[in-house]
């Protein structure tokens, strides 16, 4: 499982940061406006710290955990991070002008990306994705799998870019 951070909004000029990196399960990320971290994110105004936050992966998750002085914020919370956050699929953080978008890359998250590039256009009725199916019609012939929820007794996709619920 991979961990991909994208820069979605920044409030000033990158001035040559990365825009996005990745990592892989065992690697650590420590994040800030400091020459000496892995990912600097340049912040004239100093409202970044020189270490930020740190990233690192335990127990098959990976964990954000804020080391600054002014925070780091979780999915639009105005509150300030206080304990280790673990990163989801989905997940935004800001810290001073930036947004950071999380993507967790599963196994299966790349063999997927190509199935759906590969289907004919058009949206499935229940999901809204590409790869066409509904709820009432589980086929699996893209390759994709689809689960049965036993206590709803309804189908999902299991495809990692499909929202059926």
């Amino acid at each position: 499982m991979a961990l991909v951070l994208t820069i979605e909004k920044s409030g000033h000029a990158s001035g040559g940061a990365q825009n996005r990196i990745r990592l892989e399960p065992g690697e650590a990320l420590d994040i800030g406006r400091g020459a000496d971290v892995d990912w600097t994110l340049p912040d004239p105004a100093r409202i970044i710290s020189t270490k930020h936050c740190e990233i690192r992966f335990r127990g098959g998750k990976y964990w954000l955990y804020d080391v600054s002085r002014n925070g780091t914020f979780i999915n639009h919370d105005m509150r300030r991070q206080r304990a280790a956050h673990p990163l989801s699929h989905g997940d935004r953080f800001t810290m001073g002008g930036y947004v950071i978008a999380v993507t967790v890359e599963n196994d299966d998250f790349e063999r997927t990306e190509m199935l759906l590039a590969e289907l004919p256009a058009g949206r499935g009725p229940s999901c809204g994705s590409t790869h066409g199916h509904s709820q009432k019609e589980p086929a699996d012939n893209s390759g994709l799998r689809m689960a049965q929820d036993k206590t709803a007794g309804s189908v999902r996709c299991r495809a990692a870019l499909c929202r059926v619920a």
